[in-house]
Protein backbone atom coordinates (compact mmCIF):
# COMPACT_ATOMS: atom_id res chain seq x y z
CA UNK A 1 0.00 0.00 0.00
CA UNK A 2 1.18 3.23 -1.07
CA UNK A 3 0.29 7.25 -1.15
CA UNK A 4 0.70 9.85 -3.50
CA UNK A 5 2.43 12.54 -1.42
CA UNK A 6 2.10 16.28 -1.53
CA UNK A 7 2.40 19.55 0.52
CA UNK A 8 0.25 22.51 1.32
CA UNK A 9 2.74 25.41 1.80
CA UNK A 10 5.71 24.04 -0.40
CA UNK A 11 6.59 22.12 -3.37
CA UNK A 12 5.14 18.53 -3.32
CA UNK A 13 8.16 16.88 -5.26
CA UNK A 14 10.84 18.13 -7.41
CA UNK A 15 10.75 17.25 -10.94
CA UNK A 16 14.20 17.68 -12.93
CA UNK A 17 15.84 16.69 -16.00
CA UNK A 18 16.40 13.37 -16.55
CA UNK A 19 19.70 12.09 -15.48
CA UNK A 20 22.31 12.47 -18.31
CA UNK A 21 24.66 10.29 -19.17
CA UNK A 22 23.24 6.80 -17.52
CA UNK A 23 23.69 3.87 -19.07
CA UNK A 24 20.33 2.34 -20.71
CA UNK A 25 21.16 -1.39 -19.57
CA UNK A 26 23.31 -2.81 -16.59
CA UNK A 27 24.05 -6.40 -16.03
CA UNK A 28 23.89 -8.63 -12.83
CA UNK A 29 25.92 -12.03 -12.74
CA UNK A 30 23.33 -14.49 -11.47
CA UNK A 31 24.25 -17.45 -9.13
CA UNK A 32 22.59 -20.02 -9.50
CA UNK A 33 23.47 -23.51 -7.26
CA UNK A 34 22.79 -25.68 -9.97
CA UNK A 35 24.03 -24.83 -13.64
CA UNK A 36 25.14 -25.75 -17.05
CA UNK A 37 28.79 -26.77 -17.39
CA UNK A 38 30.43 -23.93 -19.41
CA UNK A 39 30.17 -24.22 -22.91
CA UNK A 40 29.91 -21.66 -26.26
CA UNK A 41 28.11 -22.57 -29.71
CA UNK A 42 25.33 -23.57 -27.86
CA UNK A 43 21.51 -21.58 -28.05
CA UNK A 44 18.49 -20.48 -25.82
CA UNK A 45 14.95 -19.89 -26.54
CA UNK A 46 12.35 -17.78 -24.44
CA UNK A 47 9.12 -19.64 -23.63
CA UNK A 48 7.28 -17.06 -22.29
CA UNK A 49 3.85 -19.67 -22.41
CA UNK A 50 5.66 -21.46 -19.43
CA UNK A 51 8.11 -18.84 -18.59
CA UNK A 52 10.99 -21.10 -19.19
CA UNK A 53 14.37 -20.54 -21.09
CA UNK A 54 15.34 -23.18 -22.92
CA UNK A 55 18.87 -24.40 -23.12
CA UNK A 56 20.32 -27.15 -26.26
CA UNK A 57 23.83 -28.36 -27.01
CA UNK A 58 27.30 -26.80 -27.42
CA UNK A 59 30.90 -27.67 -27.06
CA UNK A 60 32.43 -27.81 -23.55
CA UNK A 61 35.87 -26.79 -22.73
CA UNK A 62 37.06 -29.88 -23.33
CA UNK A 63 35.94 -30.28 -26.74
CA UNK A 64 32.96 -32.56 -26.63
CA UNK A 65 29.77 -32.12 -27.91
CA UNK A 66 26.77 -32.17 -26.02
CA UNK A 67 23.24 -33.08 -26.56
CA UNK A 68 21.81 -31.32 -23.33
CA UNK A 69 18.51 -30.08 -22.19
CA UNK A 70 18.31 -27.38 -19.94
CA UNK A 71 15.59 -25.38 -18.63
CA UNK A 72 16.08 -21.87 -16.83
CA UNK A 73 12.48 -20.80 -14.34
CA UNK A 74 13.49 -17.63 -13.39
CA UNK A 75 15.91 -18.71 -10.64
CA UNK A 76 17.61 -21.52 -11.08
CA UNK A 77 18.71 -24.32 -14.11
CA UNK A 78 17.14 -27.67 -14.37
CA UNK A 79 18.99 -30.57 -16.79
CA UNK A 80 16.15 -32.52 -18.23
CA UNK A 81 16.54 -35.79 -19.56
CA UNK A 82 14.31 -36.96 -22.45
CA UNK A 83 13.87 -40.18 -24.37
CA UNK A 84 14.46 -38.30 -27.69
CA UNK A 85 16.52 -35.58 -28.75
CA UNK A 86 18.43 -33.75 -31.06
CA UNK A 87 21.89 -34.87 -31.67
CA UNK A 88 25.06 -32.86 -30.22
CA UNK A 89 25.81 -30.00 -32.29
CA UNK A 90 26.98 -26.51 -32.18
CA UNK A 91 26.50 -23.42 -34.21
CA UNK A 92 23.13 -24.41 -34.99
CA UNK A 93 19.83 -21.45 -34.45
CA UNK A 94 16.81 -22.16 -32.45
CA UNK A 95 13.56 -19.63 -31.98
CA UNK A 96 10.36 -19.73 -30.12
CA UNK A 97 7.34 -19.94 -31.66
CA UNK A 98 4.62 -18.36 -29.27
CA UNK A 99 1.56 -19.09 -31.85
CA UNK A 100 2.43 -22.72 -31.42
CA UNK A 101 4.20 -22.84 -28.01
CA UNK A 102 7.01 -24.77 -29.35
CA UNK A 103 11.01 -24.25 -29.54
CA UNK A 104 12.60 -24.64 -33.23
CA UNK A 105 16.09 -25.96 -33.63
CA UNK A 106 17.77 -26.10 -37.17
CA UNK A 107 20.69 -27.24 -38.23
CA UNK A 108 24.30 -26.60 -36.87
CA UNK A 109 27.59 -29.03 -37.03
CA UNK A 110 29.21 -31.70 -35.38
CA UNK A 111 32.32 -33.54 -35.57
CA UNK A 112 31.07 -35.16 -38.91
CA UNK A 113 30.12 -31.93 -40.69
CA UNK A 114 26.47 -29.90 -41.00
CA UNK A 115 23.20 -30.81 -40.39
CA UNK A 116 20.40 -30.02 -41.58
CA UNK A 117 17.68 -31.64 -39.47
CA UNK A 118 14.58 -29.29 -37.81
CA UNK A 119 13.34 -29.96 -34.14
CA UNK A 120 10.70 -28.89 -31.91
CA UNK A 121 10.61 -28.42 -27.87
CA UNK A 122 7.08 -28.73 -26.29
CA UNK A 123 8.10 -28.10 -23.07
CA UNK A 124 8.56 -32.05 -22.68
CA UNK A 125 9.39 -33.77 -25.76
CA UNK A 126 11.48 -32.98 -28.34
CA UNK A 127 10.17 -33.81 -32.29
CA UNK A 128 11.95 -34.18 -35.02
CA UNK A 129 10.36 -32.44 -38.39
CA UNK A 130 10.07 -34.16 -42.09
CA UNK A 131 9.39 -31.14 -43.80
CA UNK A 132 8.81 -31.02 -47.50
CA UNK A 133 11.70 -28.81 -48.26
CA UNK A 134 13.79 -27.46 -45.78
CA UNK A 135 17.23 -25.12 -46.26
CA UNK A 136 20.28 -26.90 -46.63
CA UNK A 137 22.63 -28.28 -43.91
CA UNK A 138 24.62 -25.40 -42.53
CA UNK A 139 26.36 -23.93 -39.27
CA UNK A 140 26.32 -20.60 -38.13
CA UNK A 141 22.93 -19.09 -39.20
CA UNK A 142 20.28 -17.20 -37.19
CA UNK A 143 16.75 -17.41 -36.60
CA UNK A 144 14.02 -14.98 -35.40
CA UNK A 145 10.26 -15.76 -34.57
CA UNK A 146 8.05 -12.50 -36.38
CA UNK A 147 5.32 -12.50 -33.64
CA UNK A 148 3.26 -10.61 -36.35
CA UNK A 149 2.91 -13.17 -39.38
CA UNK A 150 3.38 -16.15 -36.98
CA UNK A 151 6.72 -17.65 -38.66
CA UNK A 152 10.14 -18.45 -37.98
CA UNK A 153 12.77 -16.64 -40.47
CA UNK A 154 16.00 -17.86 -40.69
CA UNK A 155 18.82 -16.37 -42.85
CA UNK A 156 22.26 -17.48 -44.40
CA UNK A 157 24.56 -19.20 -42.35
CA UNK A 158 27.65 -21.60 -44.20
CA UNK A 159 26.85 -25.21 -45.69
CA UNK A 160 29.51 -27.20 -47.98
CA UNK A 161 29.57 -24.26 -50.48
CA UNK A 162 30.36 -21.53 -48.55
CA UNK A 163 28.69 -18.71 -47.06
CA UNK A 164 24.63 -18.53 -48.24
CA UNK A 165 22.53 -15.57 -47.96
CA UNK A 166 19.02 -17.41 -48.65
CA UNK A 167 16.03 -16.49 -46.32
CA UNK A 168 13.24 -18.98 -45.21
CA UNK A 169 10.20 -19.41 -43.59
CA UNK A 170 8.96 -22.51 -41.17
CA UNK A 171 5.25 -22.30 -40.54
CA UNK A 172 5.32 -25.12 -38.33
CA UNK A 173 4.89 -27.88 -41.41
CA UNK A 174 7.09 -26.75 -44.01
CA UNK A 175 10.46 -24.45 -44.40
CA UNK A 176 9.26 -22.11 -47.47
CA UNK A 177 12.08 -20.09 -49.18
CA UNK A 178 11.63 -16.56 -49.61
CA UNK A 179 13.45 -14.41 -52.51
CA UNK A 180 13.62 -10.94 -51.30
CA UNK A 181 15.11 -8.73 -54.63
CA UNK A 182 17.79 -7.42 -52.32
CA UNK A 183 18.65 -9.63 -49.44
CA UNK A 184 22.15 -9.04 -47.13
CA UNK A 185 25.43 -10.02 -48.44
CA UNK A 186 25.93 -13.14 -47.97
CA UNK A 187 27.32 -14.48 -44.34
CA UNK A 188 27.55 -16.41 -40.90
CA UNK A 189 27.96 -15.87 -37.50
CA UNK A 190 25.28 -12.66 -37.28
CA UNK A 191 22.52 -12.31 -34.65
CA UNK A 192 18.94 -12.03 -36.06
CA UNK A 193 15.47 -11.16 -33.59
CA UNK A 194 12.83 -9.34 -33.55
CA UNK A 195 11.81 -6.33 -33.10
CA UNK A 196 8.16 -6.20 -31.38
CA UNK A 197 7.96 -2.05 -30.75
CA UNK A 198 8.15 -1.63 -34.74
CA UNK A 199 7.07 -5.24 -35.91
CA UNK A 200 9.98 -6.56 -37.58
CA UNK A 201 12.80 -8.84 -37.88
CA UNK A 202 16.36 -7.24 -37.00
CA UNK A 203 19.48 -8.58 -38.46
CA UNK A 204 23.36 -7.18 -37.62
CA UNK A 205 26.68 -8.31 -38.07
CA UNK A 206 28.48 -11.31 -39.37
CA UNK A 207 30.93 -12.19 -41.53
CA UNK A 208 32.35 -13.73 -44.42
CA UNK A 209 35.77 -15.02 -43.57
CA UNK A 210 39.31 -14.11 -44.06
CA UNK A 211 42.32 -13.88 -46.34
CA UNK A 212 45.82 -13.39 -45.84
CA UNK A 213 44.99 -9.83 -46.95
CA UNK A 214 41.55 -9.22 -46.14
CA UNK A 215 38.97 -9.76 -43.86
CA UNK A 216 34.88 -9.67 -44.74
CA UNK A 217 33.48 -8.49 -41.61
CA UNK A 218 30.20 -6.69 -41.44
CA UNK A 219 28.32 -3.81 -39.42
CA UNK A 220 25.16 -3.47 -41.18
CA UNK A 221 21.53 -3.32 -39.41
CA UNK A 222 18.91 -4.91 -41.79
CA UNK A 223 15.34 -5.43 -41.14
CA UNK A 224 12.62 -8.20 -42.63
CA UNK A 225 9.16 -7.04 -43.11
CA UNK A 226 7.91 -10.81 -44.46
CA UNK A 227 8.13 -9.49 -48.07
CA UNK A 228 11.34 -7.44 -48.41
CA UNK A 229 15.10 -6.86 -46.68
CA UNK A 230 15.66 -3.15 -45.83
CA UNK A 231 19.24 -1.96 -45.50
CA UNK A 232 19.26 1.02 -42.56
CA UNK A 233 20.29 3.68 -41.85
CA UNK A 234 21.40 4.60 -38.65
CA UNK A 235 23.76 7.98 -37.28
CA UNK A 236 25.63 5.46 -34.84
CA UNK A 237 26.63 1.83 -35.17
CA UNK A 238 28.43 -1.03 -33.38
CA UNK A 239 31.61 -1.23 -34.97
CA UNK A 240 32.30 -5.00 -36.59
CA UNK A 241 30.73 -7.80 -34.87
CA UNK A 242 30.31 -12.05 -35.39
CA UNK A 243 29.23 -14.41 -32.90
CA UNK A 244 27.42 -11.66 -30.66
CA UNK A 245 23.69 -12.01 -29.23
CA UNK A 246 20.96 -9.96 -29.96
CA UNK A 247 17.70 -10.37 -28.12
CA UNK A 248 14.66 -8.14 -27.41
CA UNK A 249 14.40 -6.38 -23.96
CA UNK A 250 10.37 -5.39 -23.09
CA UNK A 251 11.96 -3.05 -20.54
CA UNK A 252 13.49 -0.66 -22.45
CA UNK A 253 11.22 -1.43 -25.94
CA UNK A 254 14.40 -2.10 -27.48
CA UNK A 255 17.01 -4.49 -29.18
CA UNK A 256 19.54 -5.08 -26.70
CA UNK A 257 23.18 -6.56 -28.41
CA UNK A 258 26.25 -7.75 -26.90
CA UNK A 259 29.44 -8.78 -27.11
CA UNK A 260 30.87 -11.01 -30.24
CA UNK A 261 34.62 -10.66 -32.13
CA UNK A 262 35.47 -9.55 -35.53
CA UNK A 263 38.46 -10.85 -37.52
CA UNK A 264 42.03 -9.37 -38.12
CA UNK A 265 43.61 -10.03 -41.45
CA UNK A 266 47.62 -10.69 -41.34
CA UNK A 267 50.07 -13.53 -41.37
CA UNK A 268 48.16 -14.66 -38.41
CA UNK A 269 44.51 -14.11 -38.52
CA UNK A 270 43.56 -12.38 -35.29
CA UNK A 271 40.24 -12.93 -33.48
CA UNK A 272 39.61 -10.13 -31.58
CA UNK A 273 36.93 -9.83 -28.70
CA UNK A 274 33.91 -7.59 -28.08
CA UNK A 275 32.79 -6.86 -24.80
CA UNK A 276 30.14 -4.02 -25.64
CA UNK A 277 26.48 -3.12 -25.31
CA UNK A 278 24.37 -1.36 -27.56
CA UNK A 279 20.52 -0.92 -27.65
CA UNK A 280 18.76 -0.72 -31.57
CA UNK A 281 15.52 1.66 -30.86
CA UNK A 282 14.50 1.28 -34.73
CA UNK A 283 15.77 3.83 -35.73
CA UNK A 284 19.87 4.38 -33.87
CA UNK A 285 22.30 2.45 -32.07
CA UNK A 286 23.11 3.27 -28.70
CA UNK A 287 25.80 2.25 -26.88
CA UNK A 288 25.64 1.31 -22.76
CA UNK A 289 28.47 1.85 -20.36
CA UNK A 290 27.39 -0.35 -17.43
CA UNK A 291 29.53 -0.49 -15.03
CA UNK A 292 29.65 -3.98 -14.05
CA UNK A 293 29.55 -6.23 -16.89
CA UNK A 294 29.75 -9.83 -18.32
CA UNK A 295 33.68 -10.26 -19.67
CA UNK A 296 33.93 -9.94 -23.71
CA UNK A 297 33.29 -13.35 -25.26
CA UNK A 298 31.91 -14.76 -28.34
CA UNK A 299 29.87 -17.57 -29.13
CA UNK A 300 27.37 -17.21 -26.07
CA UNK A 301 23.52 -17.47 -26.31
CA UNK A 302 20.80 -15.25 -24.86
CA UNK A 303 17.27 -15.13 -24.66
CA UNK A 304 14.36 -12.62 -22.94
CA UNK A 305 13.15 -14.30 -19.44
CA UNK A 306 9.64 -13.65 -19.31
CA UNK A 307 9.42 -14.28 -15.55
CA UNK A 308 12.78 -11.94 -14.37
CA UNK A 309 10.89 -10.07 -17.70
CA UNK A 310 14.63 -9.28 -18.12
CA UNK A 311 16.93 -10.55 -20.82
CA UNK A 312 18.94 -14.09 -19.96
CA UNK A 313 22.88 -14.78 -21.56
CA UNK A 314 24.76 -17.99 -20.58
CA UNK A 315 27.88 -18.94 -21.54
CA UNK A 316 30.41 -18.28 -24.66
CA UNK A 317 34.06 -18.32 -24.64
CA UNK A 318 36.62 -15.55 -23.61
CA UNK A 319 40.52 -14.46 -24.31
CA UNK A 320 41.06 -16.30 -20.69
CA UNK A 321 38.70 -19.27 -20.57
CA UNK A 322 37.82 -21.72 -23.35
CA UNK A 323 34.41 -22.27 -22.27
CA UNK A 324 31.98 -20.43 -19.73
CA UNK A 325 29.39 -21.26 -17.66
CA UNK A 326 28.26 -17.97 -16.21
CA UNK A 327 24.64 -16.89 -16.12
CA UNK A 328 23.74 -12.81 -16.34
CA UNK A 329 20.79 -10.83 -16.42
CA UNK A 330 20.47 -7.11 -18.21
CA UNK A 331 18.16 -4.76 -16.80
CA UNK A 332 17.54 -0.90 -16.83
CA UNK A 333 19.52 1.21 -14.00
CA UNK A 334 17.56 3.78 -12.07
CA UNK A 335 16.53 6.82 -13.33
CA UNK A 336 14.99 9.76 -10.96
CA UNK A 337 12.65 12.61 -12.01
CA UNK A 338 11.15 13.31 -8.60
CA UNK A 339 11.19 13.22 -5.06
CA UNK A 340 7.71 14.27 -2.85
CA UNK A 341 7.49 15.69 -0.13
CA UNK A 342 10.82 17.65 -0.97
CA UNK A 343 11.07 17.87 3.16
CA UNK A 344 11.28 16.21 6.45
CA UNK A 345 12.07 16.18 9.91
CA UNK A 346 15.57 15.62 10.97
CA UNK A 347 14.89 12.74 13.22
CA UNK A 348 14.19 10.54 10.02
CA UNK A 349 11.07 8.01 9.48
CA UNK A 350 8.91 10.55 7.10
CA UNK A 351 7.32 8.51 4.55
CA UNK A 352 8.77 9.89 1.04
CA UNK A 353 7.79 8.82 -2.64
CA UNK A 354 11.00 9.09 -5.36
CA UNK A 355 9.70 8.94 -8.73
CA UNK A 356 11.40 7.36 -11.82
CA UNK A 357 12.36 4.21 -13.60
CA UNK A 358 14.52 1.32 -13.91
CA UNK A 359 12.79 -0.06 -10.72
CA UNK A 360 13.53 -3.50 -10.12
CA UNK A 361 12.27 -5.55 -7.19
CA UNK A 362 15.57 -6.03 -6.74
CA UNK A 363 17.71 -7.34 -3.24
CA UNK A 364 20.25 -5.33 -4.17
CA UNK A 365 18.39 -1.65 -4.54
CA UNK A 366 19.27 0.82 -1.86
CA UNK A 367 17.60 4.62 -1.47
CA UNK A 368 20.29 7.14 0.43
CA UNK A 369 19.82 10.44 1.60
CA UNK A 370 22.84 12.41 1.92
CA UNK A 371 24.40 9.04 2.37
CA UNK A 372 22.08 7.79 4.93
CA UNK A 373 20.30 4.57 4.07
CA UNK A 374 16.49 5.06 3.57
CA UNK A 375 13.89 1.61 4.32
CA UNK A 376 12.41 0.66 0.98
CA UNK A 377 8.72 -0.14 1.66
CA UNK A 378 7.89 -0.63 -1.79
CA UNK A 379 9.19 -0.68 -4.90
CA UNK A 380 6.84 0.01 -8.29
CA UNK A 381 7.74 0.22 -12.02
CA UNK A 382 7.31 4.47 -11.72
CA UNK A 383 8.40 4.86 -8.15
CA UNK A 384 9.75 3.58 -5.24
CA UNK A 385 8.53 4.20 -1.42
CA UNK A 386 10.93 4.78 0.98
CA UNK A 387 11.01 6.07 5.05
CA UNK A 388 13.72 8.34 5.17
CA UNK A 389 16.79 7.93 7.40
CA UNK A 390 17.79 11.32 10.22
CA UNK A 391 19.68 13.81 8.61
CA UNK A 392 20.39 17.40 8.61
CA UNK A 393 20.48 20.68 5.74
CA UNK A 394 19.78 19.44 1.90
CA UNK A 395 21.17 16.16 0.93
CA UNK A 396 21.27 14.39 -2.88
CA UNK A 397 18.85 11.61 -3.34
CA UNK A 398 20.43 8.15 -4.91
CA UNK A 399 18.98 4.90 -5.66
CA UNK A 400 21.86 2.10 -6.37
CA UNK A 401 20.68 -1.54 -8.19
CA UNK A 402 23.17 -4.14 -9.17
CA UNK A 403 22.49 -1.91 -12.67
CA UNK A 404 23.63 0.78 -12.01
CA UNK A 405 22.48 3.98 -9.72
CA UNK A 406 20.78 7.54 -10.03
CA UNK A 407 21.28 10.76 -8.13
CA UNK A 408 18.68 14.15 -8.13
CA UNK A 409 21.21 16.70 -6.62
CA UNK A 410 19.82 18.52 -3.77
CA UNK A 411 16.48 17.24 -4.15
CA UNK A 412 15.42 16.45 -0.33
CA UNK A 413 15.69 19.37 2.56
CA UNK A 414 16.05 18.45 6.52
CA UNK A 415 14.23 20.71 8.46
CA UNK A 416 13.29 21.56 12.09
CA UNK A 417 11.03 22.00 14.44
CA UNK A 418 8.83 20.51 11.57
CA UNK A 419 4.93 20.03 12.75
CA UNK A 420 3.12 18.02 9.58
CA UNK A 421 0.09 16.34 8.73
CA UNK A 422 -0.63 13.68 6.11
CA UNK A 423 -3.84 12.32 5.14
CA UNK A 424 -5.36 9.85 2.72
CA UNK A 425 -8.53 7.80 1.64
CA UNK A 426 -9.55 4.50 2.81
CA UNK A 427 -7.51 1.49 0.77
CA UNK A 428 -11.22 -0.02 -0.11
CA UNK A 429 -10.66 -3.78 -1.02
CA UNK A 430 -12.12 -4.44 -4.19
CA UNK A 431 -13.24 -0.78 -4.55
CA UNK A 432 -11.91 2.84 -5.41
CA UNK A 433 -10.51 5.04 -2.64
CA UNK A 434 -12.94 7.06 -0.72
CA UNK A 435 -12.40 10.33 0.84
CA UNK A 436 -13.16 9.54 4.68
CA UNK A 437 -10.80 11.70 6.18
CA UNK A 438 -10.33 15.73 6.52
CA UNK A 439 -7.75 17.77 8.39
CA UNK A 440 -8.46 21.20 8.65
CA UNK A 441 -11.25 21.14 6.15
CA UNK A 442 -8.95 19.62 3.88
CA UNK A 443 -9.78 15.94 1.86
CA UNK A 444 -7.17 13.29 1.32
CA UNK A 445 -7.74 13.00 -2.69
CA UNK A 446 -4.11 14.29 -3.05
CA UNK A 447 -2.41 13.46 0.47
CA UNK A 448 -0.92 16.92 1.40
CA UNK A 449 1.80 17.78 4.02
CA UNK A 450 0.59 20.67 6.38
CA UNK A 451 3.30 22.52 7.79
CA UNK A 452 1.00 23.72 10.95
CA UNK A 453 2.99 26.21 13.61
CA UNK A 454 3.27 24.97 17.21
CA UNK A 455 -0.13 25.37 19.66
CA UNK A 456 -2.42 25.63 16.74
CA UNK A 457 -4.80 23.71 16.64
CA UNK A 458 -5.64 20.69 14.59
CA UNK A 459 -9.28 19.39 13.52
CA UNK A 460 -9.43 15.88 11.99
CA UNK A 461 -12.88 14.35 10.56
CA UNK A 462 -13.57 11.00 9.85
CA UNK A 463 -16.74 9.99 7.75
CA UNK A 464 -18.25 6.64 7.38
CA UNK A 465 -17.39 5.52 3.79
CA UNK A 466 -20.50 6.36 1.60
CA UNK A 467 -20.02 2.45 0.80
CA UNK A 468 -20.60 0.93 4.16
CA UNK A 469 -23.64 0.76 6.93
CA UNK A 470 -21.88 -0.18 9.26
CA UNK A 471 -18.21 0.63 10.51
CA UNK A 472 -16.19 1.44 13.73
CA UNK A 473 -12.93 3.42 14.23
CA UNK A 474 -10.22 2.98 16.10
CA UNK A 475 -7.41 5.97 16.85
CA UNK A 476 -4.30 5.17 18.11
CA UNK A 477 -1.05 6.73 19.08
CA UNK A 478 2.56 5.67 18.83
CA UNK A 479 5.82 7.58 20.53
CA UNK A 480 8.35 7.18 17.96
CA UNK A 481 7.73 4.89 14.60
CA UNK A 482 4.51 2.89 14.32
CA UNK A 483 5.09 -0.38 15.86
CA UNK A 484 3.48 -2.35 18.50
CA UNK A 485 6.01 -1.76 21.11
CA UNK A 486 5.40 1.94 20.62
CA UNK A 487 2.00 2.25 21.18
CA UNK A 488 1.48 4.69 23.90
CA UNK A 489 -0.86 6.82 25.98
CA UNK A 490 -0.28 10.39 25.62
CA UNK A 491 0.33 11.67 29.23
CA UNK A 492 -1.96 14.43 30.18
CA UNK A 493 0.40 17.43 30.87
CA UNK A 494 0.77 17.10 26.98
CA UNK A 495 -2.55 18.46 25.69
CA UNK A 496 -5.84 16.47 24.59
CA UNK A 497 -7.85 15.06 21.47
CA UNK A 498 -11.21 15.67 20.49
CA UNK A 499 -12.10 13.01 17.58
CA UNK A 500 -15.64 14.11 15.48
CA UNK A 501 -17.00 11.89 13.63
CA UNK A 502 -20.14 9.92 12.39
CA UNK A 503 -19.74 6.69 14.34
CA UNK A 504 -22.27 4.34 13.16
CA UNK A 505 -24.48 4.24 10.38
CA UNK A 506 -25.20 8.07 9.16
CA UNK A 507 -26.19 9.14 13.11
CA UNK A 508 -23.56 11.64 13.60
CA UNK A 509 -21.65 11.05 16.96
CA UNK A 510 -18.93 12.82 18.83
CA UNK A 511 -16.43 11.31 20.63
CA UNK A 512 -14.17 12.88 22.77
CA UNK A 513 -10.37 11.59 23.86
CA UNK A 514 -9.31 12.51 26.81
CA UNK A 515 -5.63 12.59 27.63
CA UNK A 516 -4.96 8.70 26.58
CA UNK A 517 -6.04 6.14 24.00
CA UNK A 518 -7.70 4.34 26.96
CA UNK A 519 -6.39 1.35 24.54
CA UNK A 520 -3.21 -1.05 24.25
CA UNK A 521 -4.28 -3.35 21.27
CA UNK A 522 -3.82 -3.39 17.71
CA UNK A 523 -7.21 -4.48 17.34
CA UNK A 524 -10.40 -3.38 19.01
CA UNK A 525 -12.64 -0.45 19.32
CA UNK A 526 -12.12 1.18 22.22
CA UNK A 527 -15.46 3.07 24.09
CA UNK A 528 -15.18 6.90 23.67
CA UNK A 529 -17.36 9.33 25.66
CA UNK A 530 -19.98 10.75 23.99
CA UNK A 531 -19.83 15.33 24.54
CA UNK A 532 -20.01 18.17 21.82
CA UNK A 533 -16.98 18.32 19.23
CA UNK A 534 -15.23 21.40 20.35
CA UNK A 535 -13.32 21.39 16.83
CA UNK A 536 -10.23 20.97 18.41
CA UNK A 537 -8.36 17.61 17.83
CA UNK A 538 -4.44 18.50 19.27
CA UNK A 539 -2.88 20.90 21.20
CA UNK A 540 0.46 21.44 22.39
CA UNK A 541 0.36 24.03 26.02
CA UNK A 542 2.99 27.32 24.84
CA UNK A 543 6.34 27.10 26.31
CA UNK A 544 6.46 22.98 26.50
CA UNK A 545 9.46 21.78 25.37
CA UNK A 546 9.94 18.37 25.53
CA UNK A 547 10.07 16.24 22.30
CA UNK A 548 6.92 14.31 21.14
CA UNK A 549 6.38 12.22 17.93
CA UNK A 550 2.99 11.16 17.61
CA UNK A 551 1.48 8.91 14.45
CA UNK A 552 -2.38 8.92 14.46
CA UNK A 553 -3.98 6.17 12.08
CA UNK A 554 -7.89 5.53 11.59
CA UNK A 555 -8.92 1.89 10.88
CA UNK A 556 -11.99 1.39 9.85
CA UNK A 557 -13.51 -2.62 10.83
CA UNK A 558 -16.44 -4.04 8.99
CA UNK A 559 -18.39 -5.04 11.86
CA UNK A 560 -21.05 -7.16 9.74
CA UNK A 561 -17.99 -9.91 8.83
CA UNK A 562 -17.98 -12.76 10.26
CA UNK A 563 -14.28 -12.68 9.92
CA UNK A 564 -13.45 -8.73 10.36
CA UNK A 565 -11.60 -7.27 7.22
CA UNK A 566 -9.42 -4.41 8.08
CA UNK A 567 -9.65 -1.16 5.56
CA UNK A 568 -6.36 0.83 6.75
CA UNK A 569 -6.56 4.05 6.14
CA UNK A 570 -3.32 5.02 3.76
CA UNK A 571 -1.29 7.36 6.11
CA UNK A 572 -3.95 8.61 7.06
CA UNK A 573 -2.94 10.95 9.69
CA UNK A 574 0.95 11.14 11.28
CA UNK A 575 1.41 14.15 13.73
CA UNK A 576 5.08 14.93 13.76
CA UNK A 577 6.26 17.23 16.40
CA UNK A 578 9.14 17.97 17.45
CA UNK A 579 9.96 21.72 20.01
Amino acid sequence: MHARFGSLGFLVSLTLCPNIGFAQTGWRLLGPGNSPTGRYGHALAGDSIRGRVVLFGGRDGGGTLLPETWEWDGSGWTNLFTATAPSARQSFAMAFDSARGRVVLFGGGDDSGDLGDTWEWDGTFWFPSSPGSSPSPRHGHAMAFDSVRGKTVLFGGRDASGYLSDTWEWDGTNWIQRFPGSPPNARTQHAMAFDESNGVTVLFGGNAGCTRSTCTNFSDTWTWDGSNWALQSPATTPPFHSGHVMVFDSNIGSLLLFGGFRYQAGPVIQTILQGDTWSWDGNNWTESTPANAPSARNDHAAAFDSVLNMPLMFGGTDAGTLALGDTWTAGPPPRLSSVGPTRGGEGGGDWIQIGGSGFTDDSDMRAFFGGGLAAITEVAPDHISVRTPPGMGTVDVQVTSSFGSATLPGAFEFVSPFISARFGSVNRRGGPLEDVLLVNGNTGDVDRVLTIPIDTAITLYMNVPSSRTDARYVLYAWLGLPTPATLTLLPRHLGYMIFPTPFAGSTPQPRAIFNNIGHTALLGAPTFPSMPAPGEVFRRPAGFHGALNVSFQGIIEDDASIVPEHFSVTNAVILKVRP
